[in-house]
C-alpha cells in the first residue's frame, strides 16, 4: 500500500495575473502524452506499474529524442518519485478528487513531458481497500522537466499550476469527458479562454484547495491555508452589500461611472444594448437549436415546463373561478399564460425567468374583486385602471433603474416570502375542502342524514395527489431503475401525479358527483371596459402602486434567485428590460381582462436547472456532496415554445383537461406548498425548534452561533411571517391591500431592527 504523508495545502493561484502558470498549460499542446486503461493487464496494475508504463512509453522515448547523448535509467527514475526506503511511498504528490499529481526533474531532458494516464474507475473495486492512493483514481498526472532551471518553471510549479487548474470544476467535467489527447488539450485551452474573457465567475472558485503531500515542504502562513468559499445556492448578499450605490444589480463593473448616477434610465438601455443585440439575440435562439444535444435538451425542458406551467395554471383559474364569481376562470388563465409567456419569452431580459399567475396575485384580484362589489363598481373597469397604473409605476422603475434597490434585500426577506407563498398555497387548498364540511356537515339539524360523502373523499383524493406526487418528486434518490429514469420520473412528477390521481378519481370514487370546472369561451374577450366614478380612479391609482410593489419584489427575486452565481449565467441579465416587457404585458391583460402574471417561483429556477449541465462533487474535507452548475443553454426556444403549447390547450379545455377532477387541483397546491419549503433555511430553522438536541446536525450555522441565537432569530422572523398571513389572509379587504406594502416593509426591518437584537456576525451567518 502507499503511504500518505501530512497533507500540506499550497498558495491558490490568481491567474488573472500569474502569467507563469497560464503558460504552463498552454505548453500542453505540445507536450502532453495521453493514456487510457483498456486492457486487463493494465487494470490490474499497482501505481509503481504505471509509473514505470509511463516511463517506458513516454519519458524514455522523450529522452532518446530529445538528448540522444545520455539514456536514463529506471532507477534513477523511480528514486525522484518514491522514497529509497519504501518503494510503496511517495515523495511528494498532489491530490485533488480523483486526480493524482506527481512530478519529477530529470537531468538528461531539456524540456518538458506532460502524461496523463486515464484510469478505468469500474475495474477498481476488487483492489484493496487501503490502497487508497490508486483506488477510486479516474487521472494519475505526471510532469517531468529538467533539473536545470529556474525555480518558476520547475516541474512542481508546473503541478501546482495543473492542480489549481483540476481544482476547478469546469474542467474536472471536461476532463470526465475528455477520450484523447486533443480533448484533454480542449479542455485547458477553454479554462483559459474563460480566464482571458474575464468569465472566472464566482461558481468556478475551487471546490476543494489543492493538497501537498511532502515531509519535507514548509506550511505557508495561515492566511494562504484559509478555505475558498464553497459555491452557494442561494444569492451573494454579501457581494451586493460591497456595491456602490450606483452599480447595477446584474453587474457592477459593467456601469460603474459617475454619469450614470445621473441619467438612471440608462441602466434600461444598457439592457437593452446588450440584449437586443442581434449577434446575442441571435445567439439566444441558435444555442437551443444548433445541434442535436442541444434540440434534445430544449426538447425536454420545453416539455418539462408545459406540463410544471399548465397545471398550476389551470389551479389558479379555478381559484380566480371562485373569487371572482365566474369573471376570471380557467380558459382566460390559460390564454394569458400562453400570451404573456411567448412575449415575455420573445423580448425579455432575462428569458430564464418564467411568468406566471401566482397565489399573491391571486390574493389580490380577490382583493379587487369584493372592493368593486362592496362600493358598485364595474369589476373589468376596476380591474383594468389597476393594472393600467400599475404598469405605469412598474415602467418608472424600470427607467429609473430601482431594481438595483434589491441590493438590500437577504435570505430573510426572500425565505419569509417564500414560506408566506406555502402557505397561501396550503390556504387555497384546505379554504374550499373545509367549506365543504361546513356546507354538507356541520349544517345538518338533528334530522338530517349524513349520506354525503363528497367532503371525506374531496380531502382523500386531494391528500392522495400530494403523497403521489411528493413521492415521485423524489424519485431520483431512491435506488430503482437507472438514473436517466430516475431523473425523468423526478421532472414530471407533477403531471405523472395529476395523470393518476385522476385515474383514482374516474376508477375508484365512481359515487361522487362530476366536479368539472367552469370552461366557457363565450365571453373570453367579452370586456366590456365602463367608466368610473372619480374617485375610483384615485382608488385604482392607490390599489395600482400596492400592486406594483408586489410586482417589483417578486420580479426581482425570481430573476435574482434564477441568475444567482452558482448558476452560471454567462449572458447578460436585463433585469430593467424584464419590469418594462412585465408592465406592458400586463396593461394588455388587464384592458382584456385575462388574469395578471409576474416571475414565479419556483417555475425561474428550475428552468435554469432544466437547461444546466449539472455535476456532483463531493468535498473531502467535509464529506459533503455539493451541486455544480457547470453551464447552462441559455435560450429563449424552451420558454417560448412550451408558452406556445400552453396557448394551444385553449382548444382542449372542453375535450380533455376539463376531465382533471378538482379535488386533484387542491392537492396540486398541497404540493406546490409543501414543495417550496425544500432547500428552504427557514423552515429548516423552524423544525430544529423542535429537534432533539442529540440529534442537531454538524453544519455551520450550528457550530457558529448558539442554539439560542438561532432560535432567537427564527422567533423575529416567525413574528413577522404571522404579521404578513395576517394583513394578507384577513377577511377585510382594506386591510388586505395592504400585503405587498409589508412584503416592501420587510427591507428595512431586516437592515434597521435586526441589528439592534442580533449581532453583526449572527446576522451574517443565518442571513447570508
Amino acid at each position: 500500500m502507499l503511504v500518505e504523508k501530512k497533507n500540506i495545502q499550497h498558495s491558490p493561484i490568481n491567474w488573472k495575473l500569474d502569467t507563469r502558470s497560464k503558460l504552463d498549460l498552454e505548453q500542453s499542446k505540445d507536450c502532453l502524452y495521453f493514456f487510457e486503461q483498456e486492457s486487463n493487464e493494465q487494470q490490474q496494475q499497482s501505481l509503481v506499474d504505471i509509473v514505470y508504463f509511463l516511463y517506458d512509453n513516454v519519458i524514455n522515448d522523450f529522452i532518446k529524442n530529445k538528448n540522444k547523448n545520455q539514456i536514463n535509467n529506471r532507477d534513477i527514475f523511480k528514486t525522484n518519485i518514491f522514497n529509497n526506503d519504501n518503494k510503496n511511498s511517495l515523495k511528494e504528490y498532489i491530490k485533488i478528487e480523483k486526480y493524482l499529481i506527481l512530478w519529477c526533474s530529470l537531468d538528461n531532458i531539456k524540456e518538458n513531458a506532460y502524461c496523463f494516464y486515464r484510469l478505468n474507475n469500474n475495474n477498481n473495486n476488487n483492489e484493496n481497500n487501503n490502497n487508497n492512493n490508486k483506488n477510486n483514481l479516474e487521472y494519475l498526472i505526471l510532469i517531468v522537466g529538467p533539473t536545470q532551471i529556474q525555480q518558476s518553471k520547475s516541474s512542481e510549479e508546473i503541478a501546482k499550476s495543473f492542480s489549481s487548474a483540476i481544482s476547478y470544476p469546469s474542467v474536472q467535467y471536461q476532463l470526465h469527458q475528455a477520450r484523447n489527447k486533443q480533448e484533454v488539450i480542449e479542455s485547458f485551452v477553454t479554462f483559459l479562454n474563460n480566464i482571458e474573457n474575464d468569465n472566472e465567475n464566482q461558481f468556478e472558485r475551487k471546490l476543494i484547495p489543492p493538497i501537498k503531500n511532502n515531509n519535507n515542504y514548509k506550511e505557508q502562513n495561515n492566511e494562504s491555508l484559509k478555505p475558498l468559499e464553497s459555491v452557494s445556492n442561494g444569492l451573494d448578499h454579501e457581494n451586493y452589500d460591497n456595491d456602490d450605490d450606483d452599480d447595477d444589480i446584474n453587474d457592477d463593473t459593467n456601469i460603474n461611472n459617475k454619469e450614470n448616477s445621473k441619467l438612471n434610465f440608462k441602466y434600461l438601455i444598457n439592457d437593452i444594448k446588450y440584449r437586443y443585440d442581434f449577434e446575442i439575440y441571435k445567439s439566444d435562439w441558435k444555442d437551443g437549436l444548433k445541434d442535436w444535444k442541444s434540440f434534445q435538451k430544449t426538447l425536454s425542458t420545453t416539455v418539462f415546463l408545459f406540463f410544471a406551467i399548465l397545471l398550476p395554471s389551470i389551479a389558479f383559474g379555478v381559484l380566480n373561478y371562485s373569487n371572482t364569481e365566474g369573471l376570471l376562470g380557467v380558459s382566460k388563465t390559460i390564454i394569458a399564460q400562453g400570451i404573456g409567456g411567448m412575449i415575455f419569452a420573445l423580448l425579455s431580459g432575462q428569458p430564464m425567468v418564467i411568468l406566471l399567475s401566482t397565489a399573491p396575485l391571486a390574493i389580490f384580484i380577490k382583493i379587487t374583486y369584493s372592493i368593486s362589489i362592496e362600493n358598485g363598481l364595474d369589476f373589468y373597469s376596476l380591474y383594468s385602471m389597476i393594472g393600467l397604473f400599475n404598469g405605469f409605476f412598474l415602467i418608472i422603475y424600470s427607467i429609473s433603474g430601482a431594481s438595483r434597490l434589491m441590493k438590500y434585500s437577504s435570505r430573510f426577506i426572500e425565505e419569509t416570502f417564500a414560506i408566506f407563498i406555502t402557505i397561501a398555497f396550503l390556504y387555497d387548498g384546505i379554504k374550499p375542502i373545509v367549506v365543504l364540511f361546513i356546507d354538507n356537515l356541520y349544517s345538518c339539524d338533528n334530522n338530517c342524514q349524513l349520506t354525503n360523502q363528497t367532503p371525506v373523499f374531496t380531502l382523500l383524493i386531494s391528500l392522495c395527489t400530494l403523497w403521489i406526487c411528493f413521492k415521485l418528486s423524489n424519485f431520483n434518490q431512491t435506488k430503482y431503475f437507472n438514473g436517466v429514469f430516475r431523473n425523468l420520473i423526478s421532472d414530471y412528477a407533477l403531471f405523472l401525479g395529476v395523470l393518476i390521481s385522476s385515474a383514482i378519481r374516474w376508477t375508484v370514487f365512481l359515487p361522487l358527483e362530476d366536479e368539472h370546472f367552469s370552461h366557457g369561451l363565450d365571453d373570453l374577450l367579452n370586456t366590456e371596459i365602463k367608466m368610473l366614478p372619480v374617485w375610483a380612479y384615485f382608488l385604482a391609482l392607490a390599489l395600482g402602486f400596492l400592486l406594483s410593489l408586489l410586482y417589483f419584489v417578486d420580479q426581482n427575486i425570481s430573476c435574482s434567485l434564477a441568475t444567482t452565481p452558482s448558476h452560471n449565467l454567462k449572458k447578460w441579465s436585463g433585469v430593467h428590460l424584464d419590469l418594462l416587457i412585465v408592465a406592458f404585458i400586463n396593461i394588455v391583460l388587464s384592458f382584456l381582462g385575462l388574469p395578471w402574471l409576474h416571475g414565479a417561483l419556483p417555475h425561474s429556477s428550475l428552468h435554469v436547472r432544466a437547461l444546466a449541465t449539472i455535476e456532483s462533487f463531493t468535498d473531502t474535507s467535509t464529506g459533503e456532496t455539493k451541486e455544480i452548475f457547470i453551464s447552462v443553454q441559455e435560450t429563449r426556444a424552451s420558454g417560448f415554445f412550451s408558452h406556445l403549447l400552453i396557448f394551444i390547450c385553449i382548444f382542449l379545455v372542453s375535450n380533455i383537461l376539463i376531465y382533471i377532477p378538482i379535488p386533484v387541483l387542491y392537492g396540486v397546491f398541497f404540493f406546490l406548498g409543501v414543495k417550496a419549503t425544500v432547500g428552504n433555511q427557514f423552515w429548516y430553522r423552524i423544525l430544529l425548534l423542535i429537534t432533539d438536541n442529540t440529534f442537531l446536525p454538524n453544519s455551520n450555522m450550528i457550530r457558529y452561533c448558539t442554539k439560542l441565537e438561532i432560535h432567537k432569530f427564527t422567533t423575529f422572523q416567525i413574528i413577522c411571517l404571522l404579521i404578513f398571513c395576517f394583513i394578507s389572509f384577513y377577511p377585510n379587504p382594506y386591510l388586505t391591500i395592504f400585503f405587498p406594502l409589508f412584503l416592501t416593509i420587510l427591507i428595512p426591518i431586516k437592515n434597521y431592527l435586526l441589528p439592534i437584537y442580533f449581532k453583526k456576525i449572527i446576522i451574517n451567518i443565518l442571513d447570508n
